[in-house]
């Protein structure tokens, strides 16, 4: 009869396969360095590579420090409070259990593809030419990837507790490579001047839409993404822990527990306000209405839309940490500026084709002719015919 391995026996193997893989990448990286260093140094510009190096390390440590930060409220959070009996709130039946399980899973899963995906393009092109941020990064995601998904999804219901934090550390690792890698996106941002000319919806230097909005809503994406997968690697472990999950219900929250979830929610919530605002001047970069950058309905209505977008955003995270006098006030006062923020876009995605054809069309020389000259105007001087 076949003996089963003992826990500490499958502990020791996991433990030297993982030792081997790391000790194989250490290795590929190191050739990888030592070819990179004796290239640049038969021009004398061995000086070059080492600051681009350390500005490579500064940016994966930050990445790191943050997951870790991250890492310690999981830690605060999972904490078991007194062992005395105390009052729990938001107590879950079987069929919206289930339901915010599911969410749950998504809110680790798709955050920490999307991360993965990142990393990978950046390690195989830092400059790559291509949109970094938004959840068009997970278009054409890998069969390894997939699978490595599905292999999460079920290690989540075997082990809610191991898990999450694994998935967790996955997403910070991707995010400090993705954050290394990307140097070229982010140092241009810092160190490129402005080039003095300003453009007329919100008056920011062109600098901005050229260099620095990419390299923002890309450390937005990131940002996130990995606030989002802590948060839901984090209540998935309370929500999940035995015997919930057996039991098919949720108990409630505890005091303490609604409290640590105050902060990463407001940070949440910041990082989409940022989000909003950033999203403002993408409308310059548009090329889906009838003239390039924005148009009529994009100033008349989309660019409202996102600044109160915005706002709302901003005044959910100071709903989460106001304190307030009297018990009860802030779930209301939560539940209505979320269901505020959650309209605005919704409005946005639905009012723009409708006022489009009802609005636009109709009238479309009329309306887009100014923001057609304007258009022009720009890409005269981009070619410098301004002069002639």
């Amino acid at each position: 009869m076949l003996r089963r391995p003992s826990p500490s026996a499958v502990r020791l193997v996991a433990a030297v396969a993982l030792g081997l893989a790391l000790l194989a990448g250490l290795i590929m990286l190191s050739a990888r360095l030592w070819v990179e260093w004796q290239w640049f140094e038969q021009f004398d510009k061995g000086q070059v590579l080492l600051h681009r190096w350390l500005l490579q390390l500064a940016a994966a440590a930050f990445g790191l420090a943050v997951g870790l930060a991250l890492q310690r409220w999981l830690m605060r959070f999972w904490s078991p409070g007194p062992a005395a009996a105390q009052e729990r709130r938001f107590a879950l039946r079987p069929l919206s259990y289930a339901a915010c399980l599911t969410l749950l899973a998504l809110a680790q899963l798709v955050p920490l593809a999307l991360l993965l995906r990142l990393a990978e393009r950046l390690l195989l092109d830092p400059f790559d030419p291509r949109r970094l941020h938004g959840l068009t990064m997970l278009s054409g995601v890998s069969a390894p990837l997939l699978l490595l998904l599905v292999v999460l999804a079920v290690a989540l219901l075997a082990r809610p507790r191991v898990a999450p934090r694994l998935v967790a550390g996955m997403a910070s690792l991707a995010t400090a490579t993705a954050l290394g890698r990307a140097w070229g996106v982010w140092s241009l941002a810092l160190l490129a001047p402005d080039s003095g000319l300003r453009e007329p919806m919100l008056q920011a230097d062109i600098a901005f839409g050229l260099v620095r909005f990419p390299a923002l809503a890309f450390g937005l994406t990131l940002l996130i993404a990995l606030v989002l997968c802590h948060l839901g690697a984090g209540l998935w472990g309370i929500l999940a822990r035995p015997p919930q999950l057996s039991d098919g219900r949720f108990h409630g929250f505890t005091a303490a527990q609604l409290l640590q979830l105050r902060w990463p929610l407001a940070l949440l919530a910041l990082l989409v306000a940022c989000s909003f605002w950033l999203g403002r001047h993408q409308l310059l970069l548009s090329t889906a209405g009838s003239v390039p950058g924005a148009g009529w309905l994009d100033v008349h209505l989309v660019l409202p839309l996102r600044t109160l977008a915005a706002v709302v955003a901003v005044l959910t995270a100071v709903a989460l940490l106001l304190p307030l006098p009297r018990r009860g006030i802030r779930a209301p006062l939560l539940a209505g500026v979320s269901l505020a923020l959650l309209l605005v876009p919704l409005l946005e995605a639905v009012l723009t084709p409708a006022l489009q054809l009802l609005l636009v069309k109709p009238r479309e020389l009329e309306r887009e002719t100014p923001y057609l000259a304007r258009s022009i105007r720009a890409t005269r001087a981009a070619f410098q015919l301004d002069d002639i």
